[in-house]
């Protein structure tokens, strides 16, 4: 079941790092406190979450796979792509529940920021790294990544069909994004289409 989960390799972008004079003593990463990690029930629909809760991370059906870009990309599904994951199993697209605790020491801090996993940036990514390393014992190799293609968003000539969200505006359901709002997908004839709604342009 989990126990064959082993370690991968992890290809992220350039990570420069300076050395300081007089480095300070390690200090221990910060880490959930209670993990529980299982398999989700058949028939689960694959979906991921930005949303955290008051005392920890909490997803239903999530594949390990997405875990890890939250981990090492919190920058948002932009930067998620294959090509960011070097001898990666098949099984990571299967689908697991995680319930993760904060412990007490550290449950002030958690609250102090917003519900949205960006909001904790910082403090969410080195806690799923500190799980990933320890229920999954991955090992992250930071090596310089291969140019990736990107896009350039530009007005056209009738310009931007945005509207600026309205404060307390209900959305409809859909999928919860990274930076807030949702995604509502449907087809048009043959043609796929994506309605954002409180969306950022990140």
């Amino acid at each position: 079941m989990f126990a064959r989960l082993c370690a991968a390799i992890l290809v992220v972008s350039t990570v420069s790092l300076a050395q300081a004079p007089n480095p300070a003593p390690p200090t221990k990463p910060l880490a959930f406190e209670v993990v529980s990690i299982r398999p989700s029930k058949p028939g689960a629909n694959g979906m991921f979450s930005a949303m955290t809760t008051p005392d920890g991370y909490r997803v239903s059906g999530q594949a390990l796979v997405y875990l890890i870009m939250f981990a090492y990309f919190p920058q948002g599904m932009a930067y998620w792509s294959n090509g960011r994951l070097s001898g990666a199993p098949d099984w990571l697209s299967d689908l697991y529940d995680i319930d993760a605790k904060v412990s007490e020491a550290d449950l002030a801090e958690w609250k102090r920021q917003g519900p949205l996993a960006l909001d904790k940036k910082v403090m969410l990514q080195q806690m799923l790294q500190s799980l990933l390393a320890d229920r999954c014992h991955l090992a992250a190799h930071m090596v310089p990544g291969a140019p990736i293609d990107g896009w350039s968003l530009e007005p056209g000539k009738r310009g931007p069909r945005l509207a600026e969200s309205k404060p307390g505006a209900e959305v409809p359901p859909g999928m919860k994004l990274l930076g807030g709002g949702v995604m509502v997908g449907y087809n048009r004839g043959e043609k796929p289409v994506q309605t954002f709604y409180s969306a950022t342009m990140g």
